[in-house]
């Protein structure tokens, strides 16, 4: 009986055993594991961080994986990692003319989100392309420093504030927020902003350059998720500068 005992005992030591030794095995693979996922983060981080935008006329610095910084010789701006700036798609012809056009874009993999359209000394008599033209606007002042300060909310769409009597539903001027601006009445359901200073228009005065020149700045954002908000474009503002 005692040996018959023992027997049991030591059959019972062996599975014990394998069994740890299996745990053991299992640990150490997802240890393994574990540290090829965090190798490959790290190298696919370093990858992003080290990324730069840049064009012909303007260039955007990576400050760090989550910030964007564009500049000209005109203005700039921080935006987050999912903007960068487009050059195939503006209408440059007329650059000898001494206006210039910058567009930015924020893209959620390869869908388009937000847009952000710049003009510099823009003609009075330029038309505008129709998806360009401004739905609504927001009030800013320039501070001396160039930077922007923003005085209010984005208005209503405009097709819904015309000034009495104005039933002209097709692209032209009117004066929102106490600001005159080149509007789409008709497009109630496009979240289009240009921004502008009220007493004035849409066109920003930049401070002094060194020689004494004075540029106009024209800023037009456009939102096409599904639930536009002004978010994104009021932090972009917030980091604005023009030079």
């Amino acid at each position: 009986m005692a040996l018959y005992k023992h027997h049991i005992s030591t059959h019972k030591r062996a599975k014990r055993a394998g069994r740890v030794k299996r745990l053991a095995q299992i640990a150490i693979v997802l240890m393994l594991l574990a540290g090829l996922v965090i190798g490959i983060d790290w190298l696919l981080s370093n990858i992003r961080s080290s990324q730069t935008v840049v064009s012909r006329e303007s260039n955007a610095t990576v400050q760090s994986a989550q910030i964007n910084i564009f500049r000209t010789p005109y203005f700039q701006f921080e935006a987050d990692s999912s903007w960068r700036e487009v050059t195939d798609e503006l209408n440059l012809k007329n650059q000898a003319s001494g206006y210039q056009q910058y567009l930015y874009r924020s893209f959620k993999k390869d869908f388009i989100e937000h847009e952000l359209w710049i003009t510099v000394n823009l003609p009075k008599d330029y038309t505008l392309e129709r998806h360009n033209i401004p739905t609504r606007v927001l009030p800013v002042s320039v501070e001396a420093d160039g930077s922007l300060r923003l005085l209010g909310q984005i208005s209503k769409p405009c097709g819904e504030e015309l000034p009495a009597g104005d039933t002209n539903l097709q692209p032209h001027v009117i004066t929102q927020s106490d600001i005159s601006y080149y509007c789409f009445p008709n497009q109630l359901n496009d979240y289009t902003v240009t921004i502008g200073t009220p007493g004035g228009t849409n066109d920003l005065i930049s401070p002094n350059n060194s020689d004494g020149k004075q540029d106009t700045v024209a800023i037009t954002y456009r939102n096409v998720t599904a639930i536009p908000d002004p978010s994104s474009f009021e932090r972009i503002l917030r980091k604005f500068r023009l030079l």
